[in-house]
């Protein structure tokens, strides 16, 4: 290799590094009376695709050719995206079948094979977490729907003058939870009926032990025989925090006070235990 070559690369090298920054570069655009920012690239495709509106045979068949090769790319990609999450299915399917036939405790990877989705010409999707973190979070939910529906059997116990066919309030939160966990976790209309049914059948002493139990192992305190409110009014405070979220999304609240608030308090407790 001789120096001009060096010289010659290192010098490609920039050019190619300043198109890229030109192409990243911020301009504004007017269009219709209103000013937009965009990238300088975009605004090029975008005066591209206007020259080709107006008849440009020359623009159209630059559009369309671009058009044609990023489809025929982005197929690439989900082709060989699909075949790689085919063998890692294959692979861990095994290693799950082999554990079983020798008795041995189920390899749970993550992703799991069995929340991977592949669609021939799409790209995978994934119906499950994806890091340690998310499998946590899910396992919580699940811990959390368990517990509302001994809370709800209990419920339902305690109550006084209130119909079977009543809906209640845990009951709801149980089946929002459910709804909203990946396929795997979710409990189908047959399995929600044996627990509620085996909970029904518990008696109300271990019944009363079990949910104080089950609150505790989620970090909430719940003195024994705790009742959740009557669902009409667990849906005018859910209504009103749905409310709230929305003021602070669409800005008519900033969140900022309320947090100052939150924090003080939670200082001024800190205080208080250390005095």
């Amino acid at each position: 290799m001789t120096g001009s070559d060096d010289k010659t690369r290192s010098s490609d090298k920039s050019i190619n590094t300043l198109i890229r920054e030109e192409g990243e570069r911020m301009v504004t655009v007017r269009e219709n009376g209103r000013t937009y920012k965009m990238p300088f690239k975009q605004a090029v495709m975008r005066a591209q695709g206007a020259t080709a509106l107006k008849g440009s045979p020359y623009a159209q068949r630059y559009i369309l050719d671009k058009w044609e090769q990023c489809e025929r790319e982005e197929a690439e990609e989900i082709a060989e995206e699909n075949e790689i999450y085919r063998r890692y299915q294959e692979r861990w399917w095994a290693e799950i079948e082999q554990a079983r036939r020798e008795g041995k405790p189920l390899p749970n990877p993550i992703p799991h094979p069995d929340d991977i989705i592949i669609r021939e010409g799409k790209r995978v999707r994934i119906d499950g977490p994806v890091s340690e973190f998310e499998a946590d979070m899910i396992e919580e939910n699940c811990r959390m729907r368990d517990v509302l529906l001994m809370q709800d059997a209990l419920d339902k116990r305690l109550a006084e003058n209130v119909s079977d066919e009543a809906p209640r309030a845990a009951m709801l939160c149980a089946i929002m939870i459910n709804d909203n966990l990946p396929s795997r976790y979710q409990l189908d209309e047959t399995e929600m009926m044996m627990v509620i049914a085996r909970h029904e059948a518990t008696p109300k002493r271990e019944l009363l032990k079990s949910v104080r139990a089950g609150w505790r192992s989620l970090g909430q305190r719940a003195p024994r025989g705790f009742t959740f409110p009557p669902l009409q009014d667990f849906m005018s405070r859910f209504e009103g925090l749905v409310e709230c979220v929305n003021a602070i999304r669409s800005g008519q609240i900033d969140p900022k006070p309320i947090e100052r608030a939150r924090l003080n308090a939670v200082s001024a407790r800190s205080r208080a235990q250390h005095r």
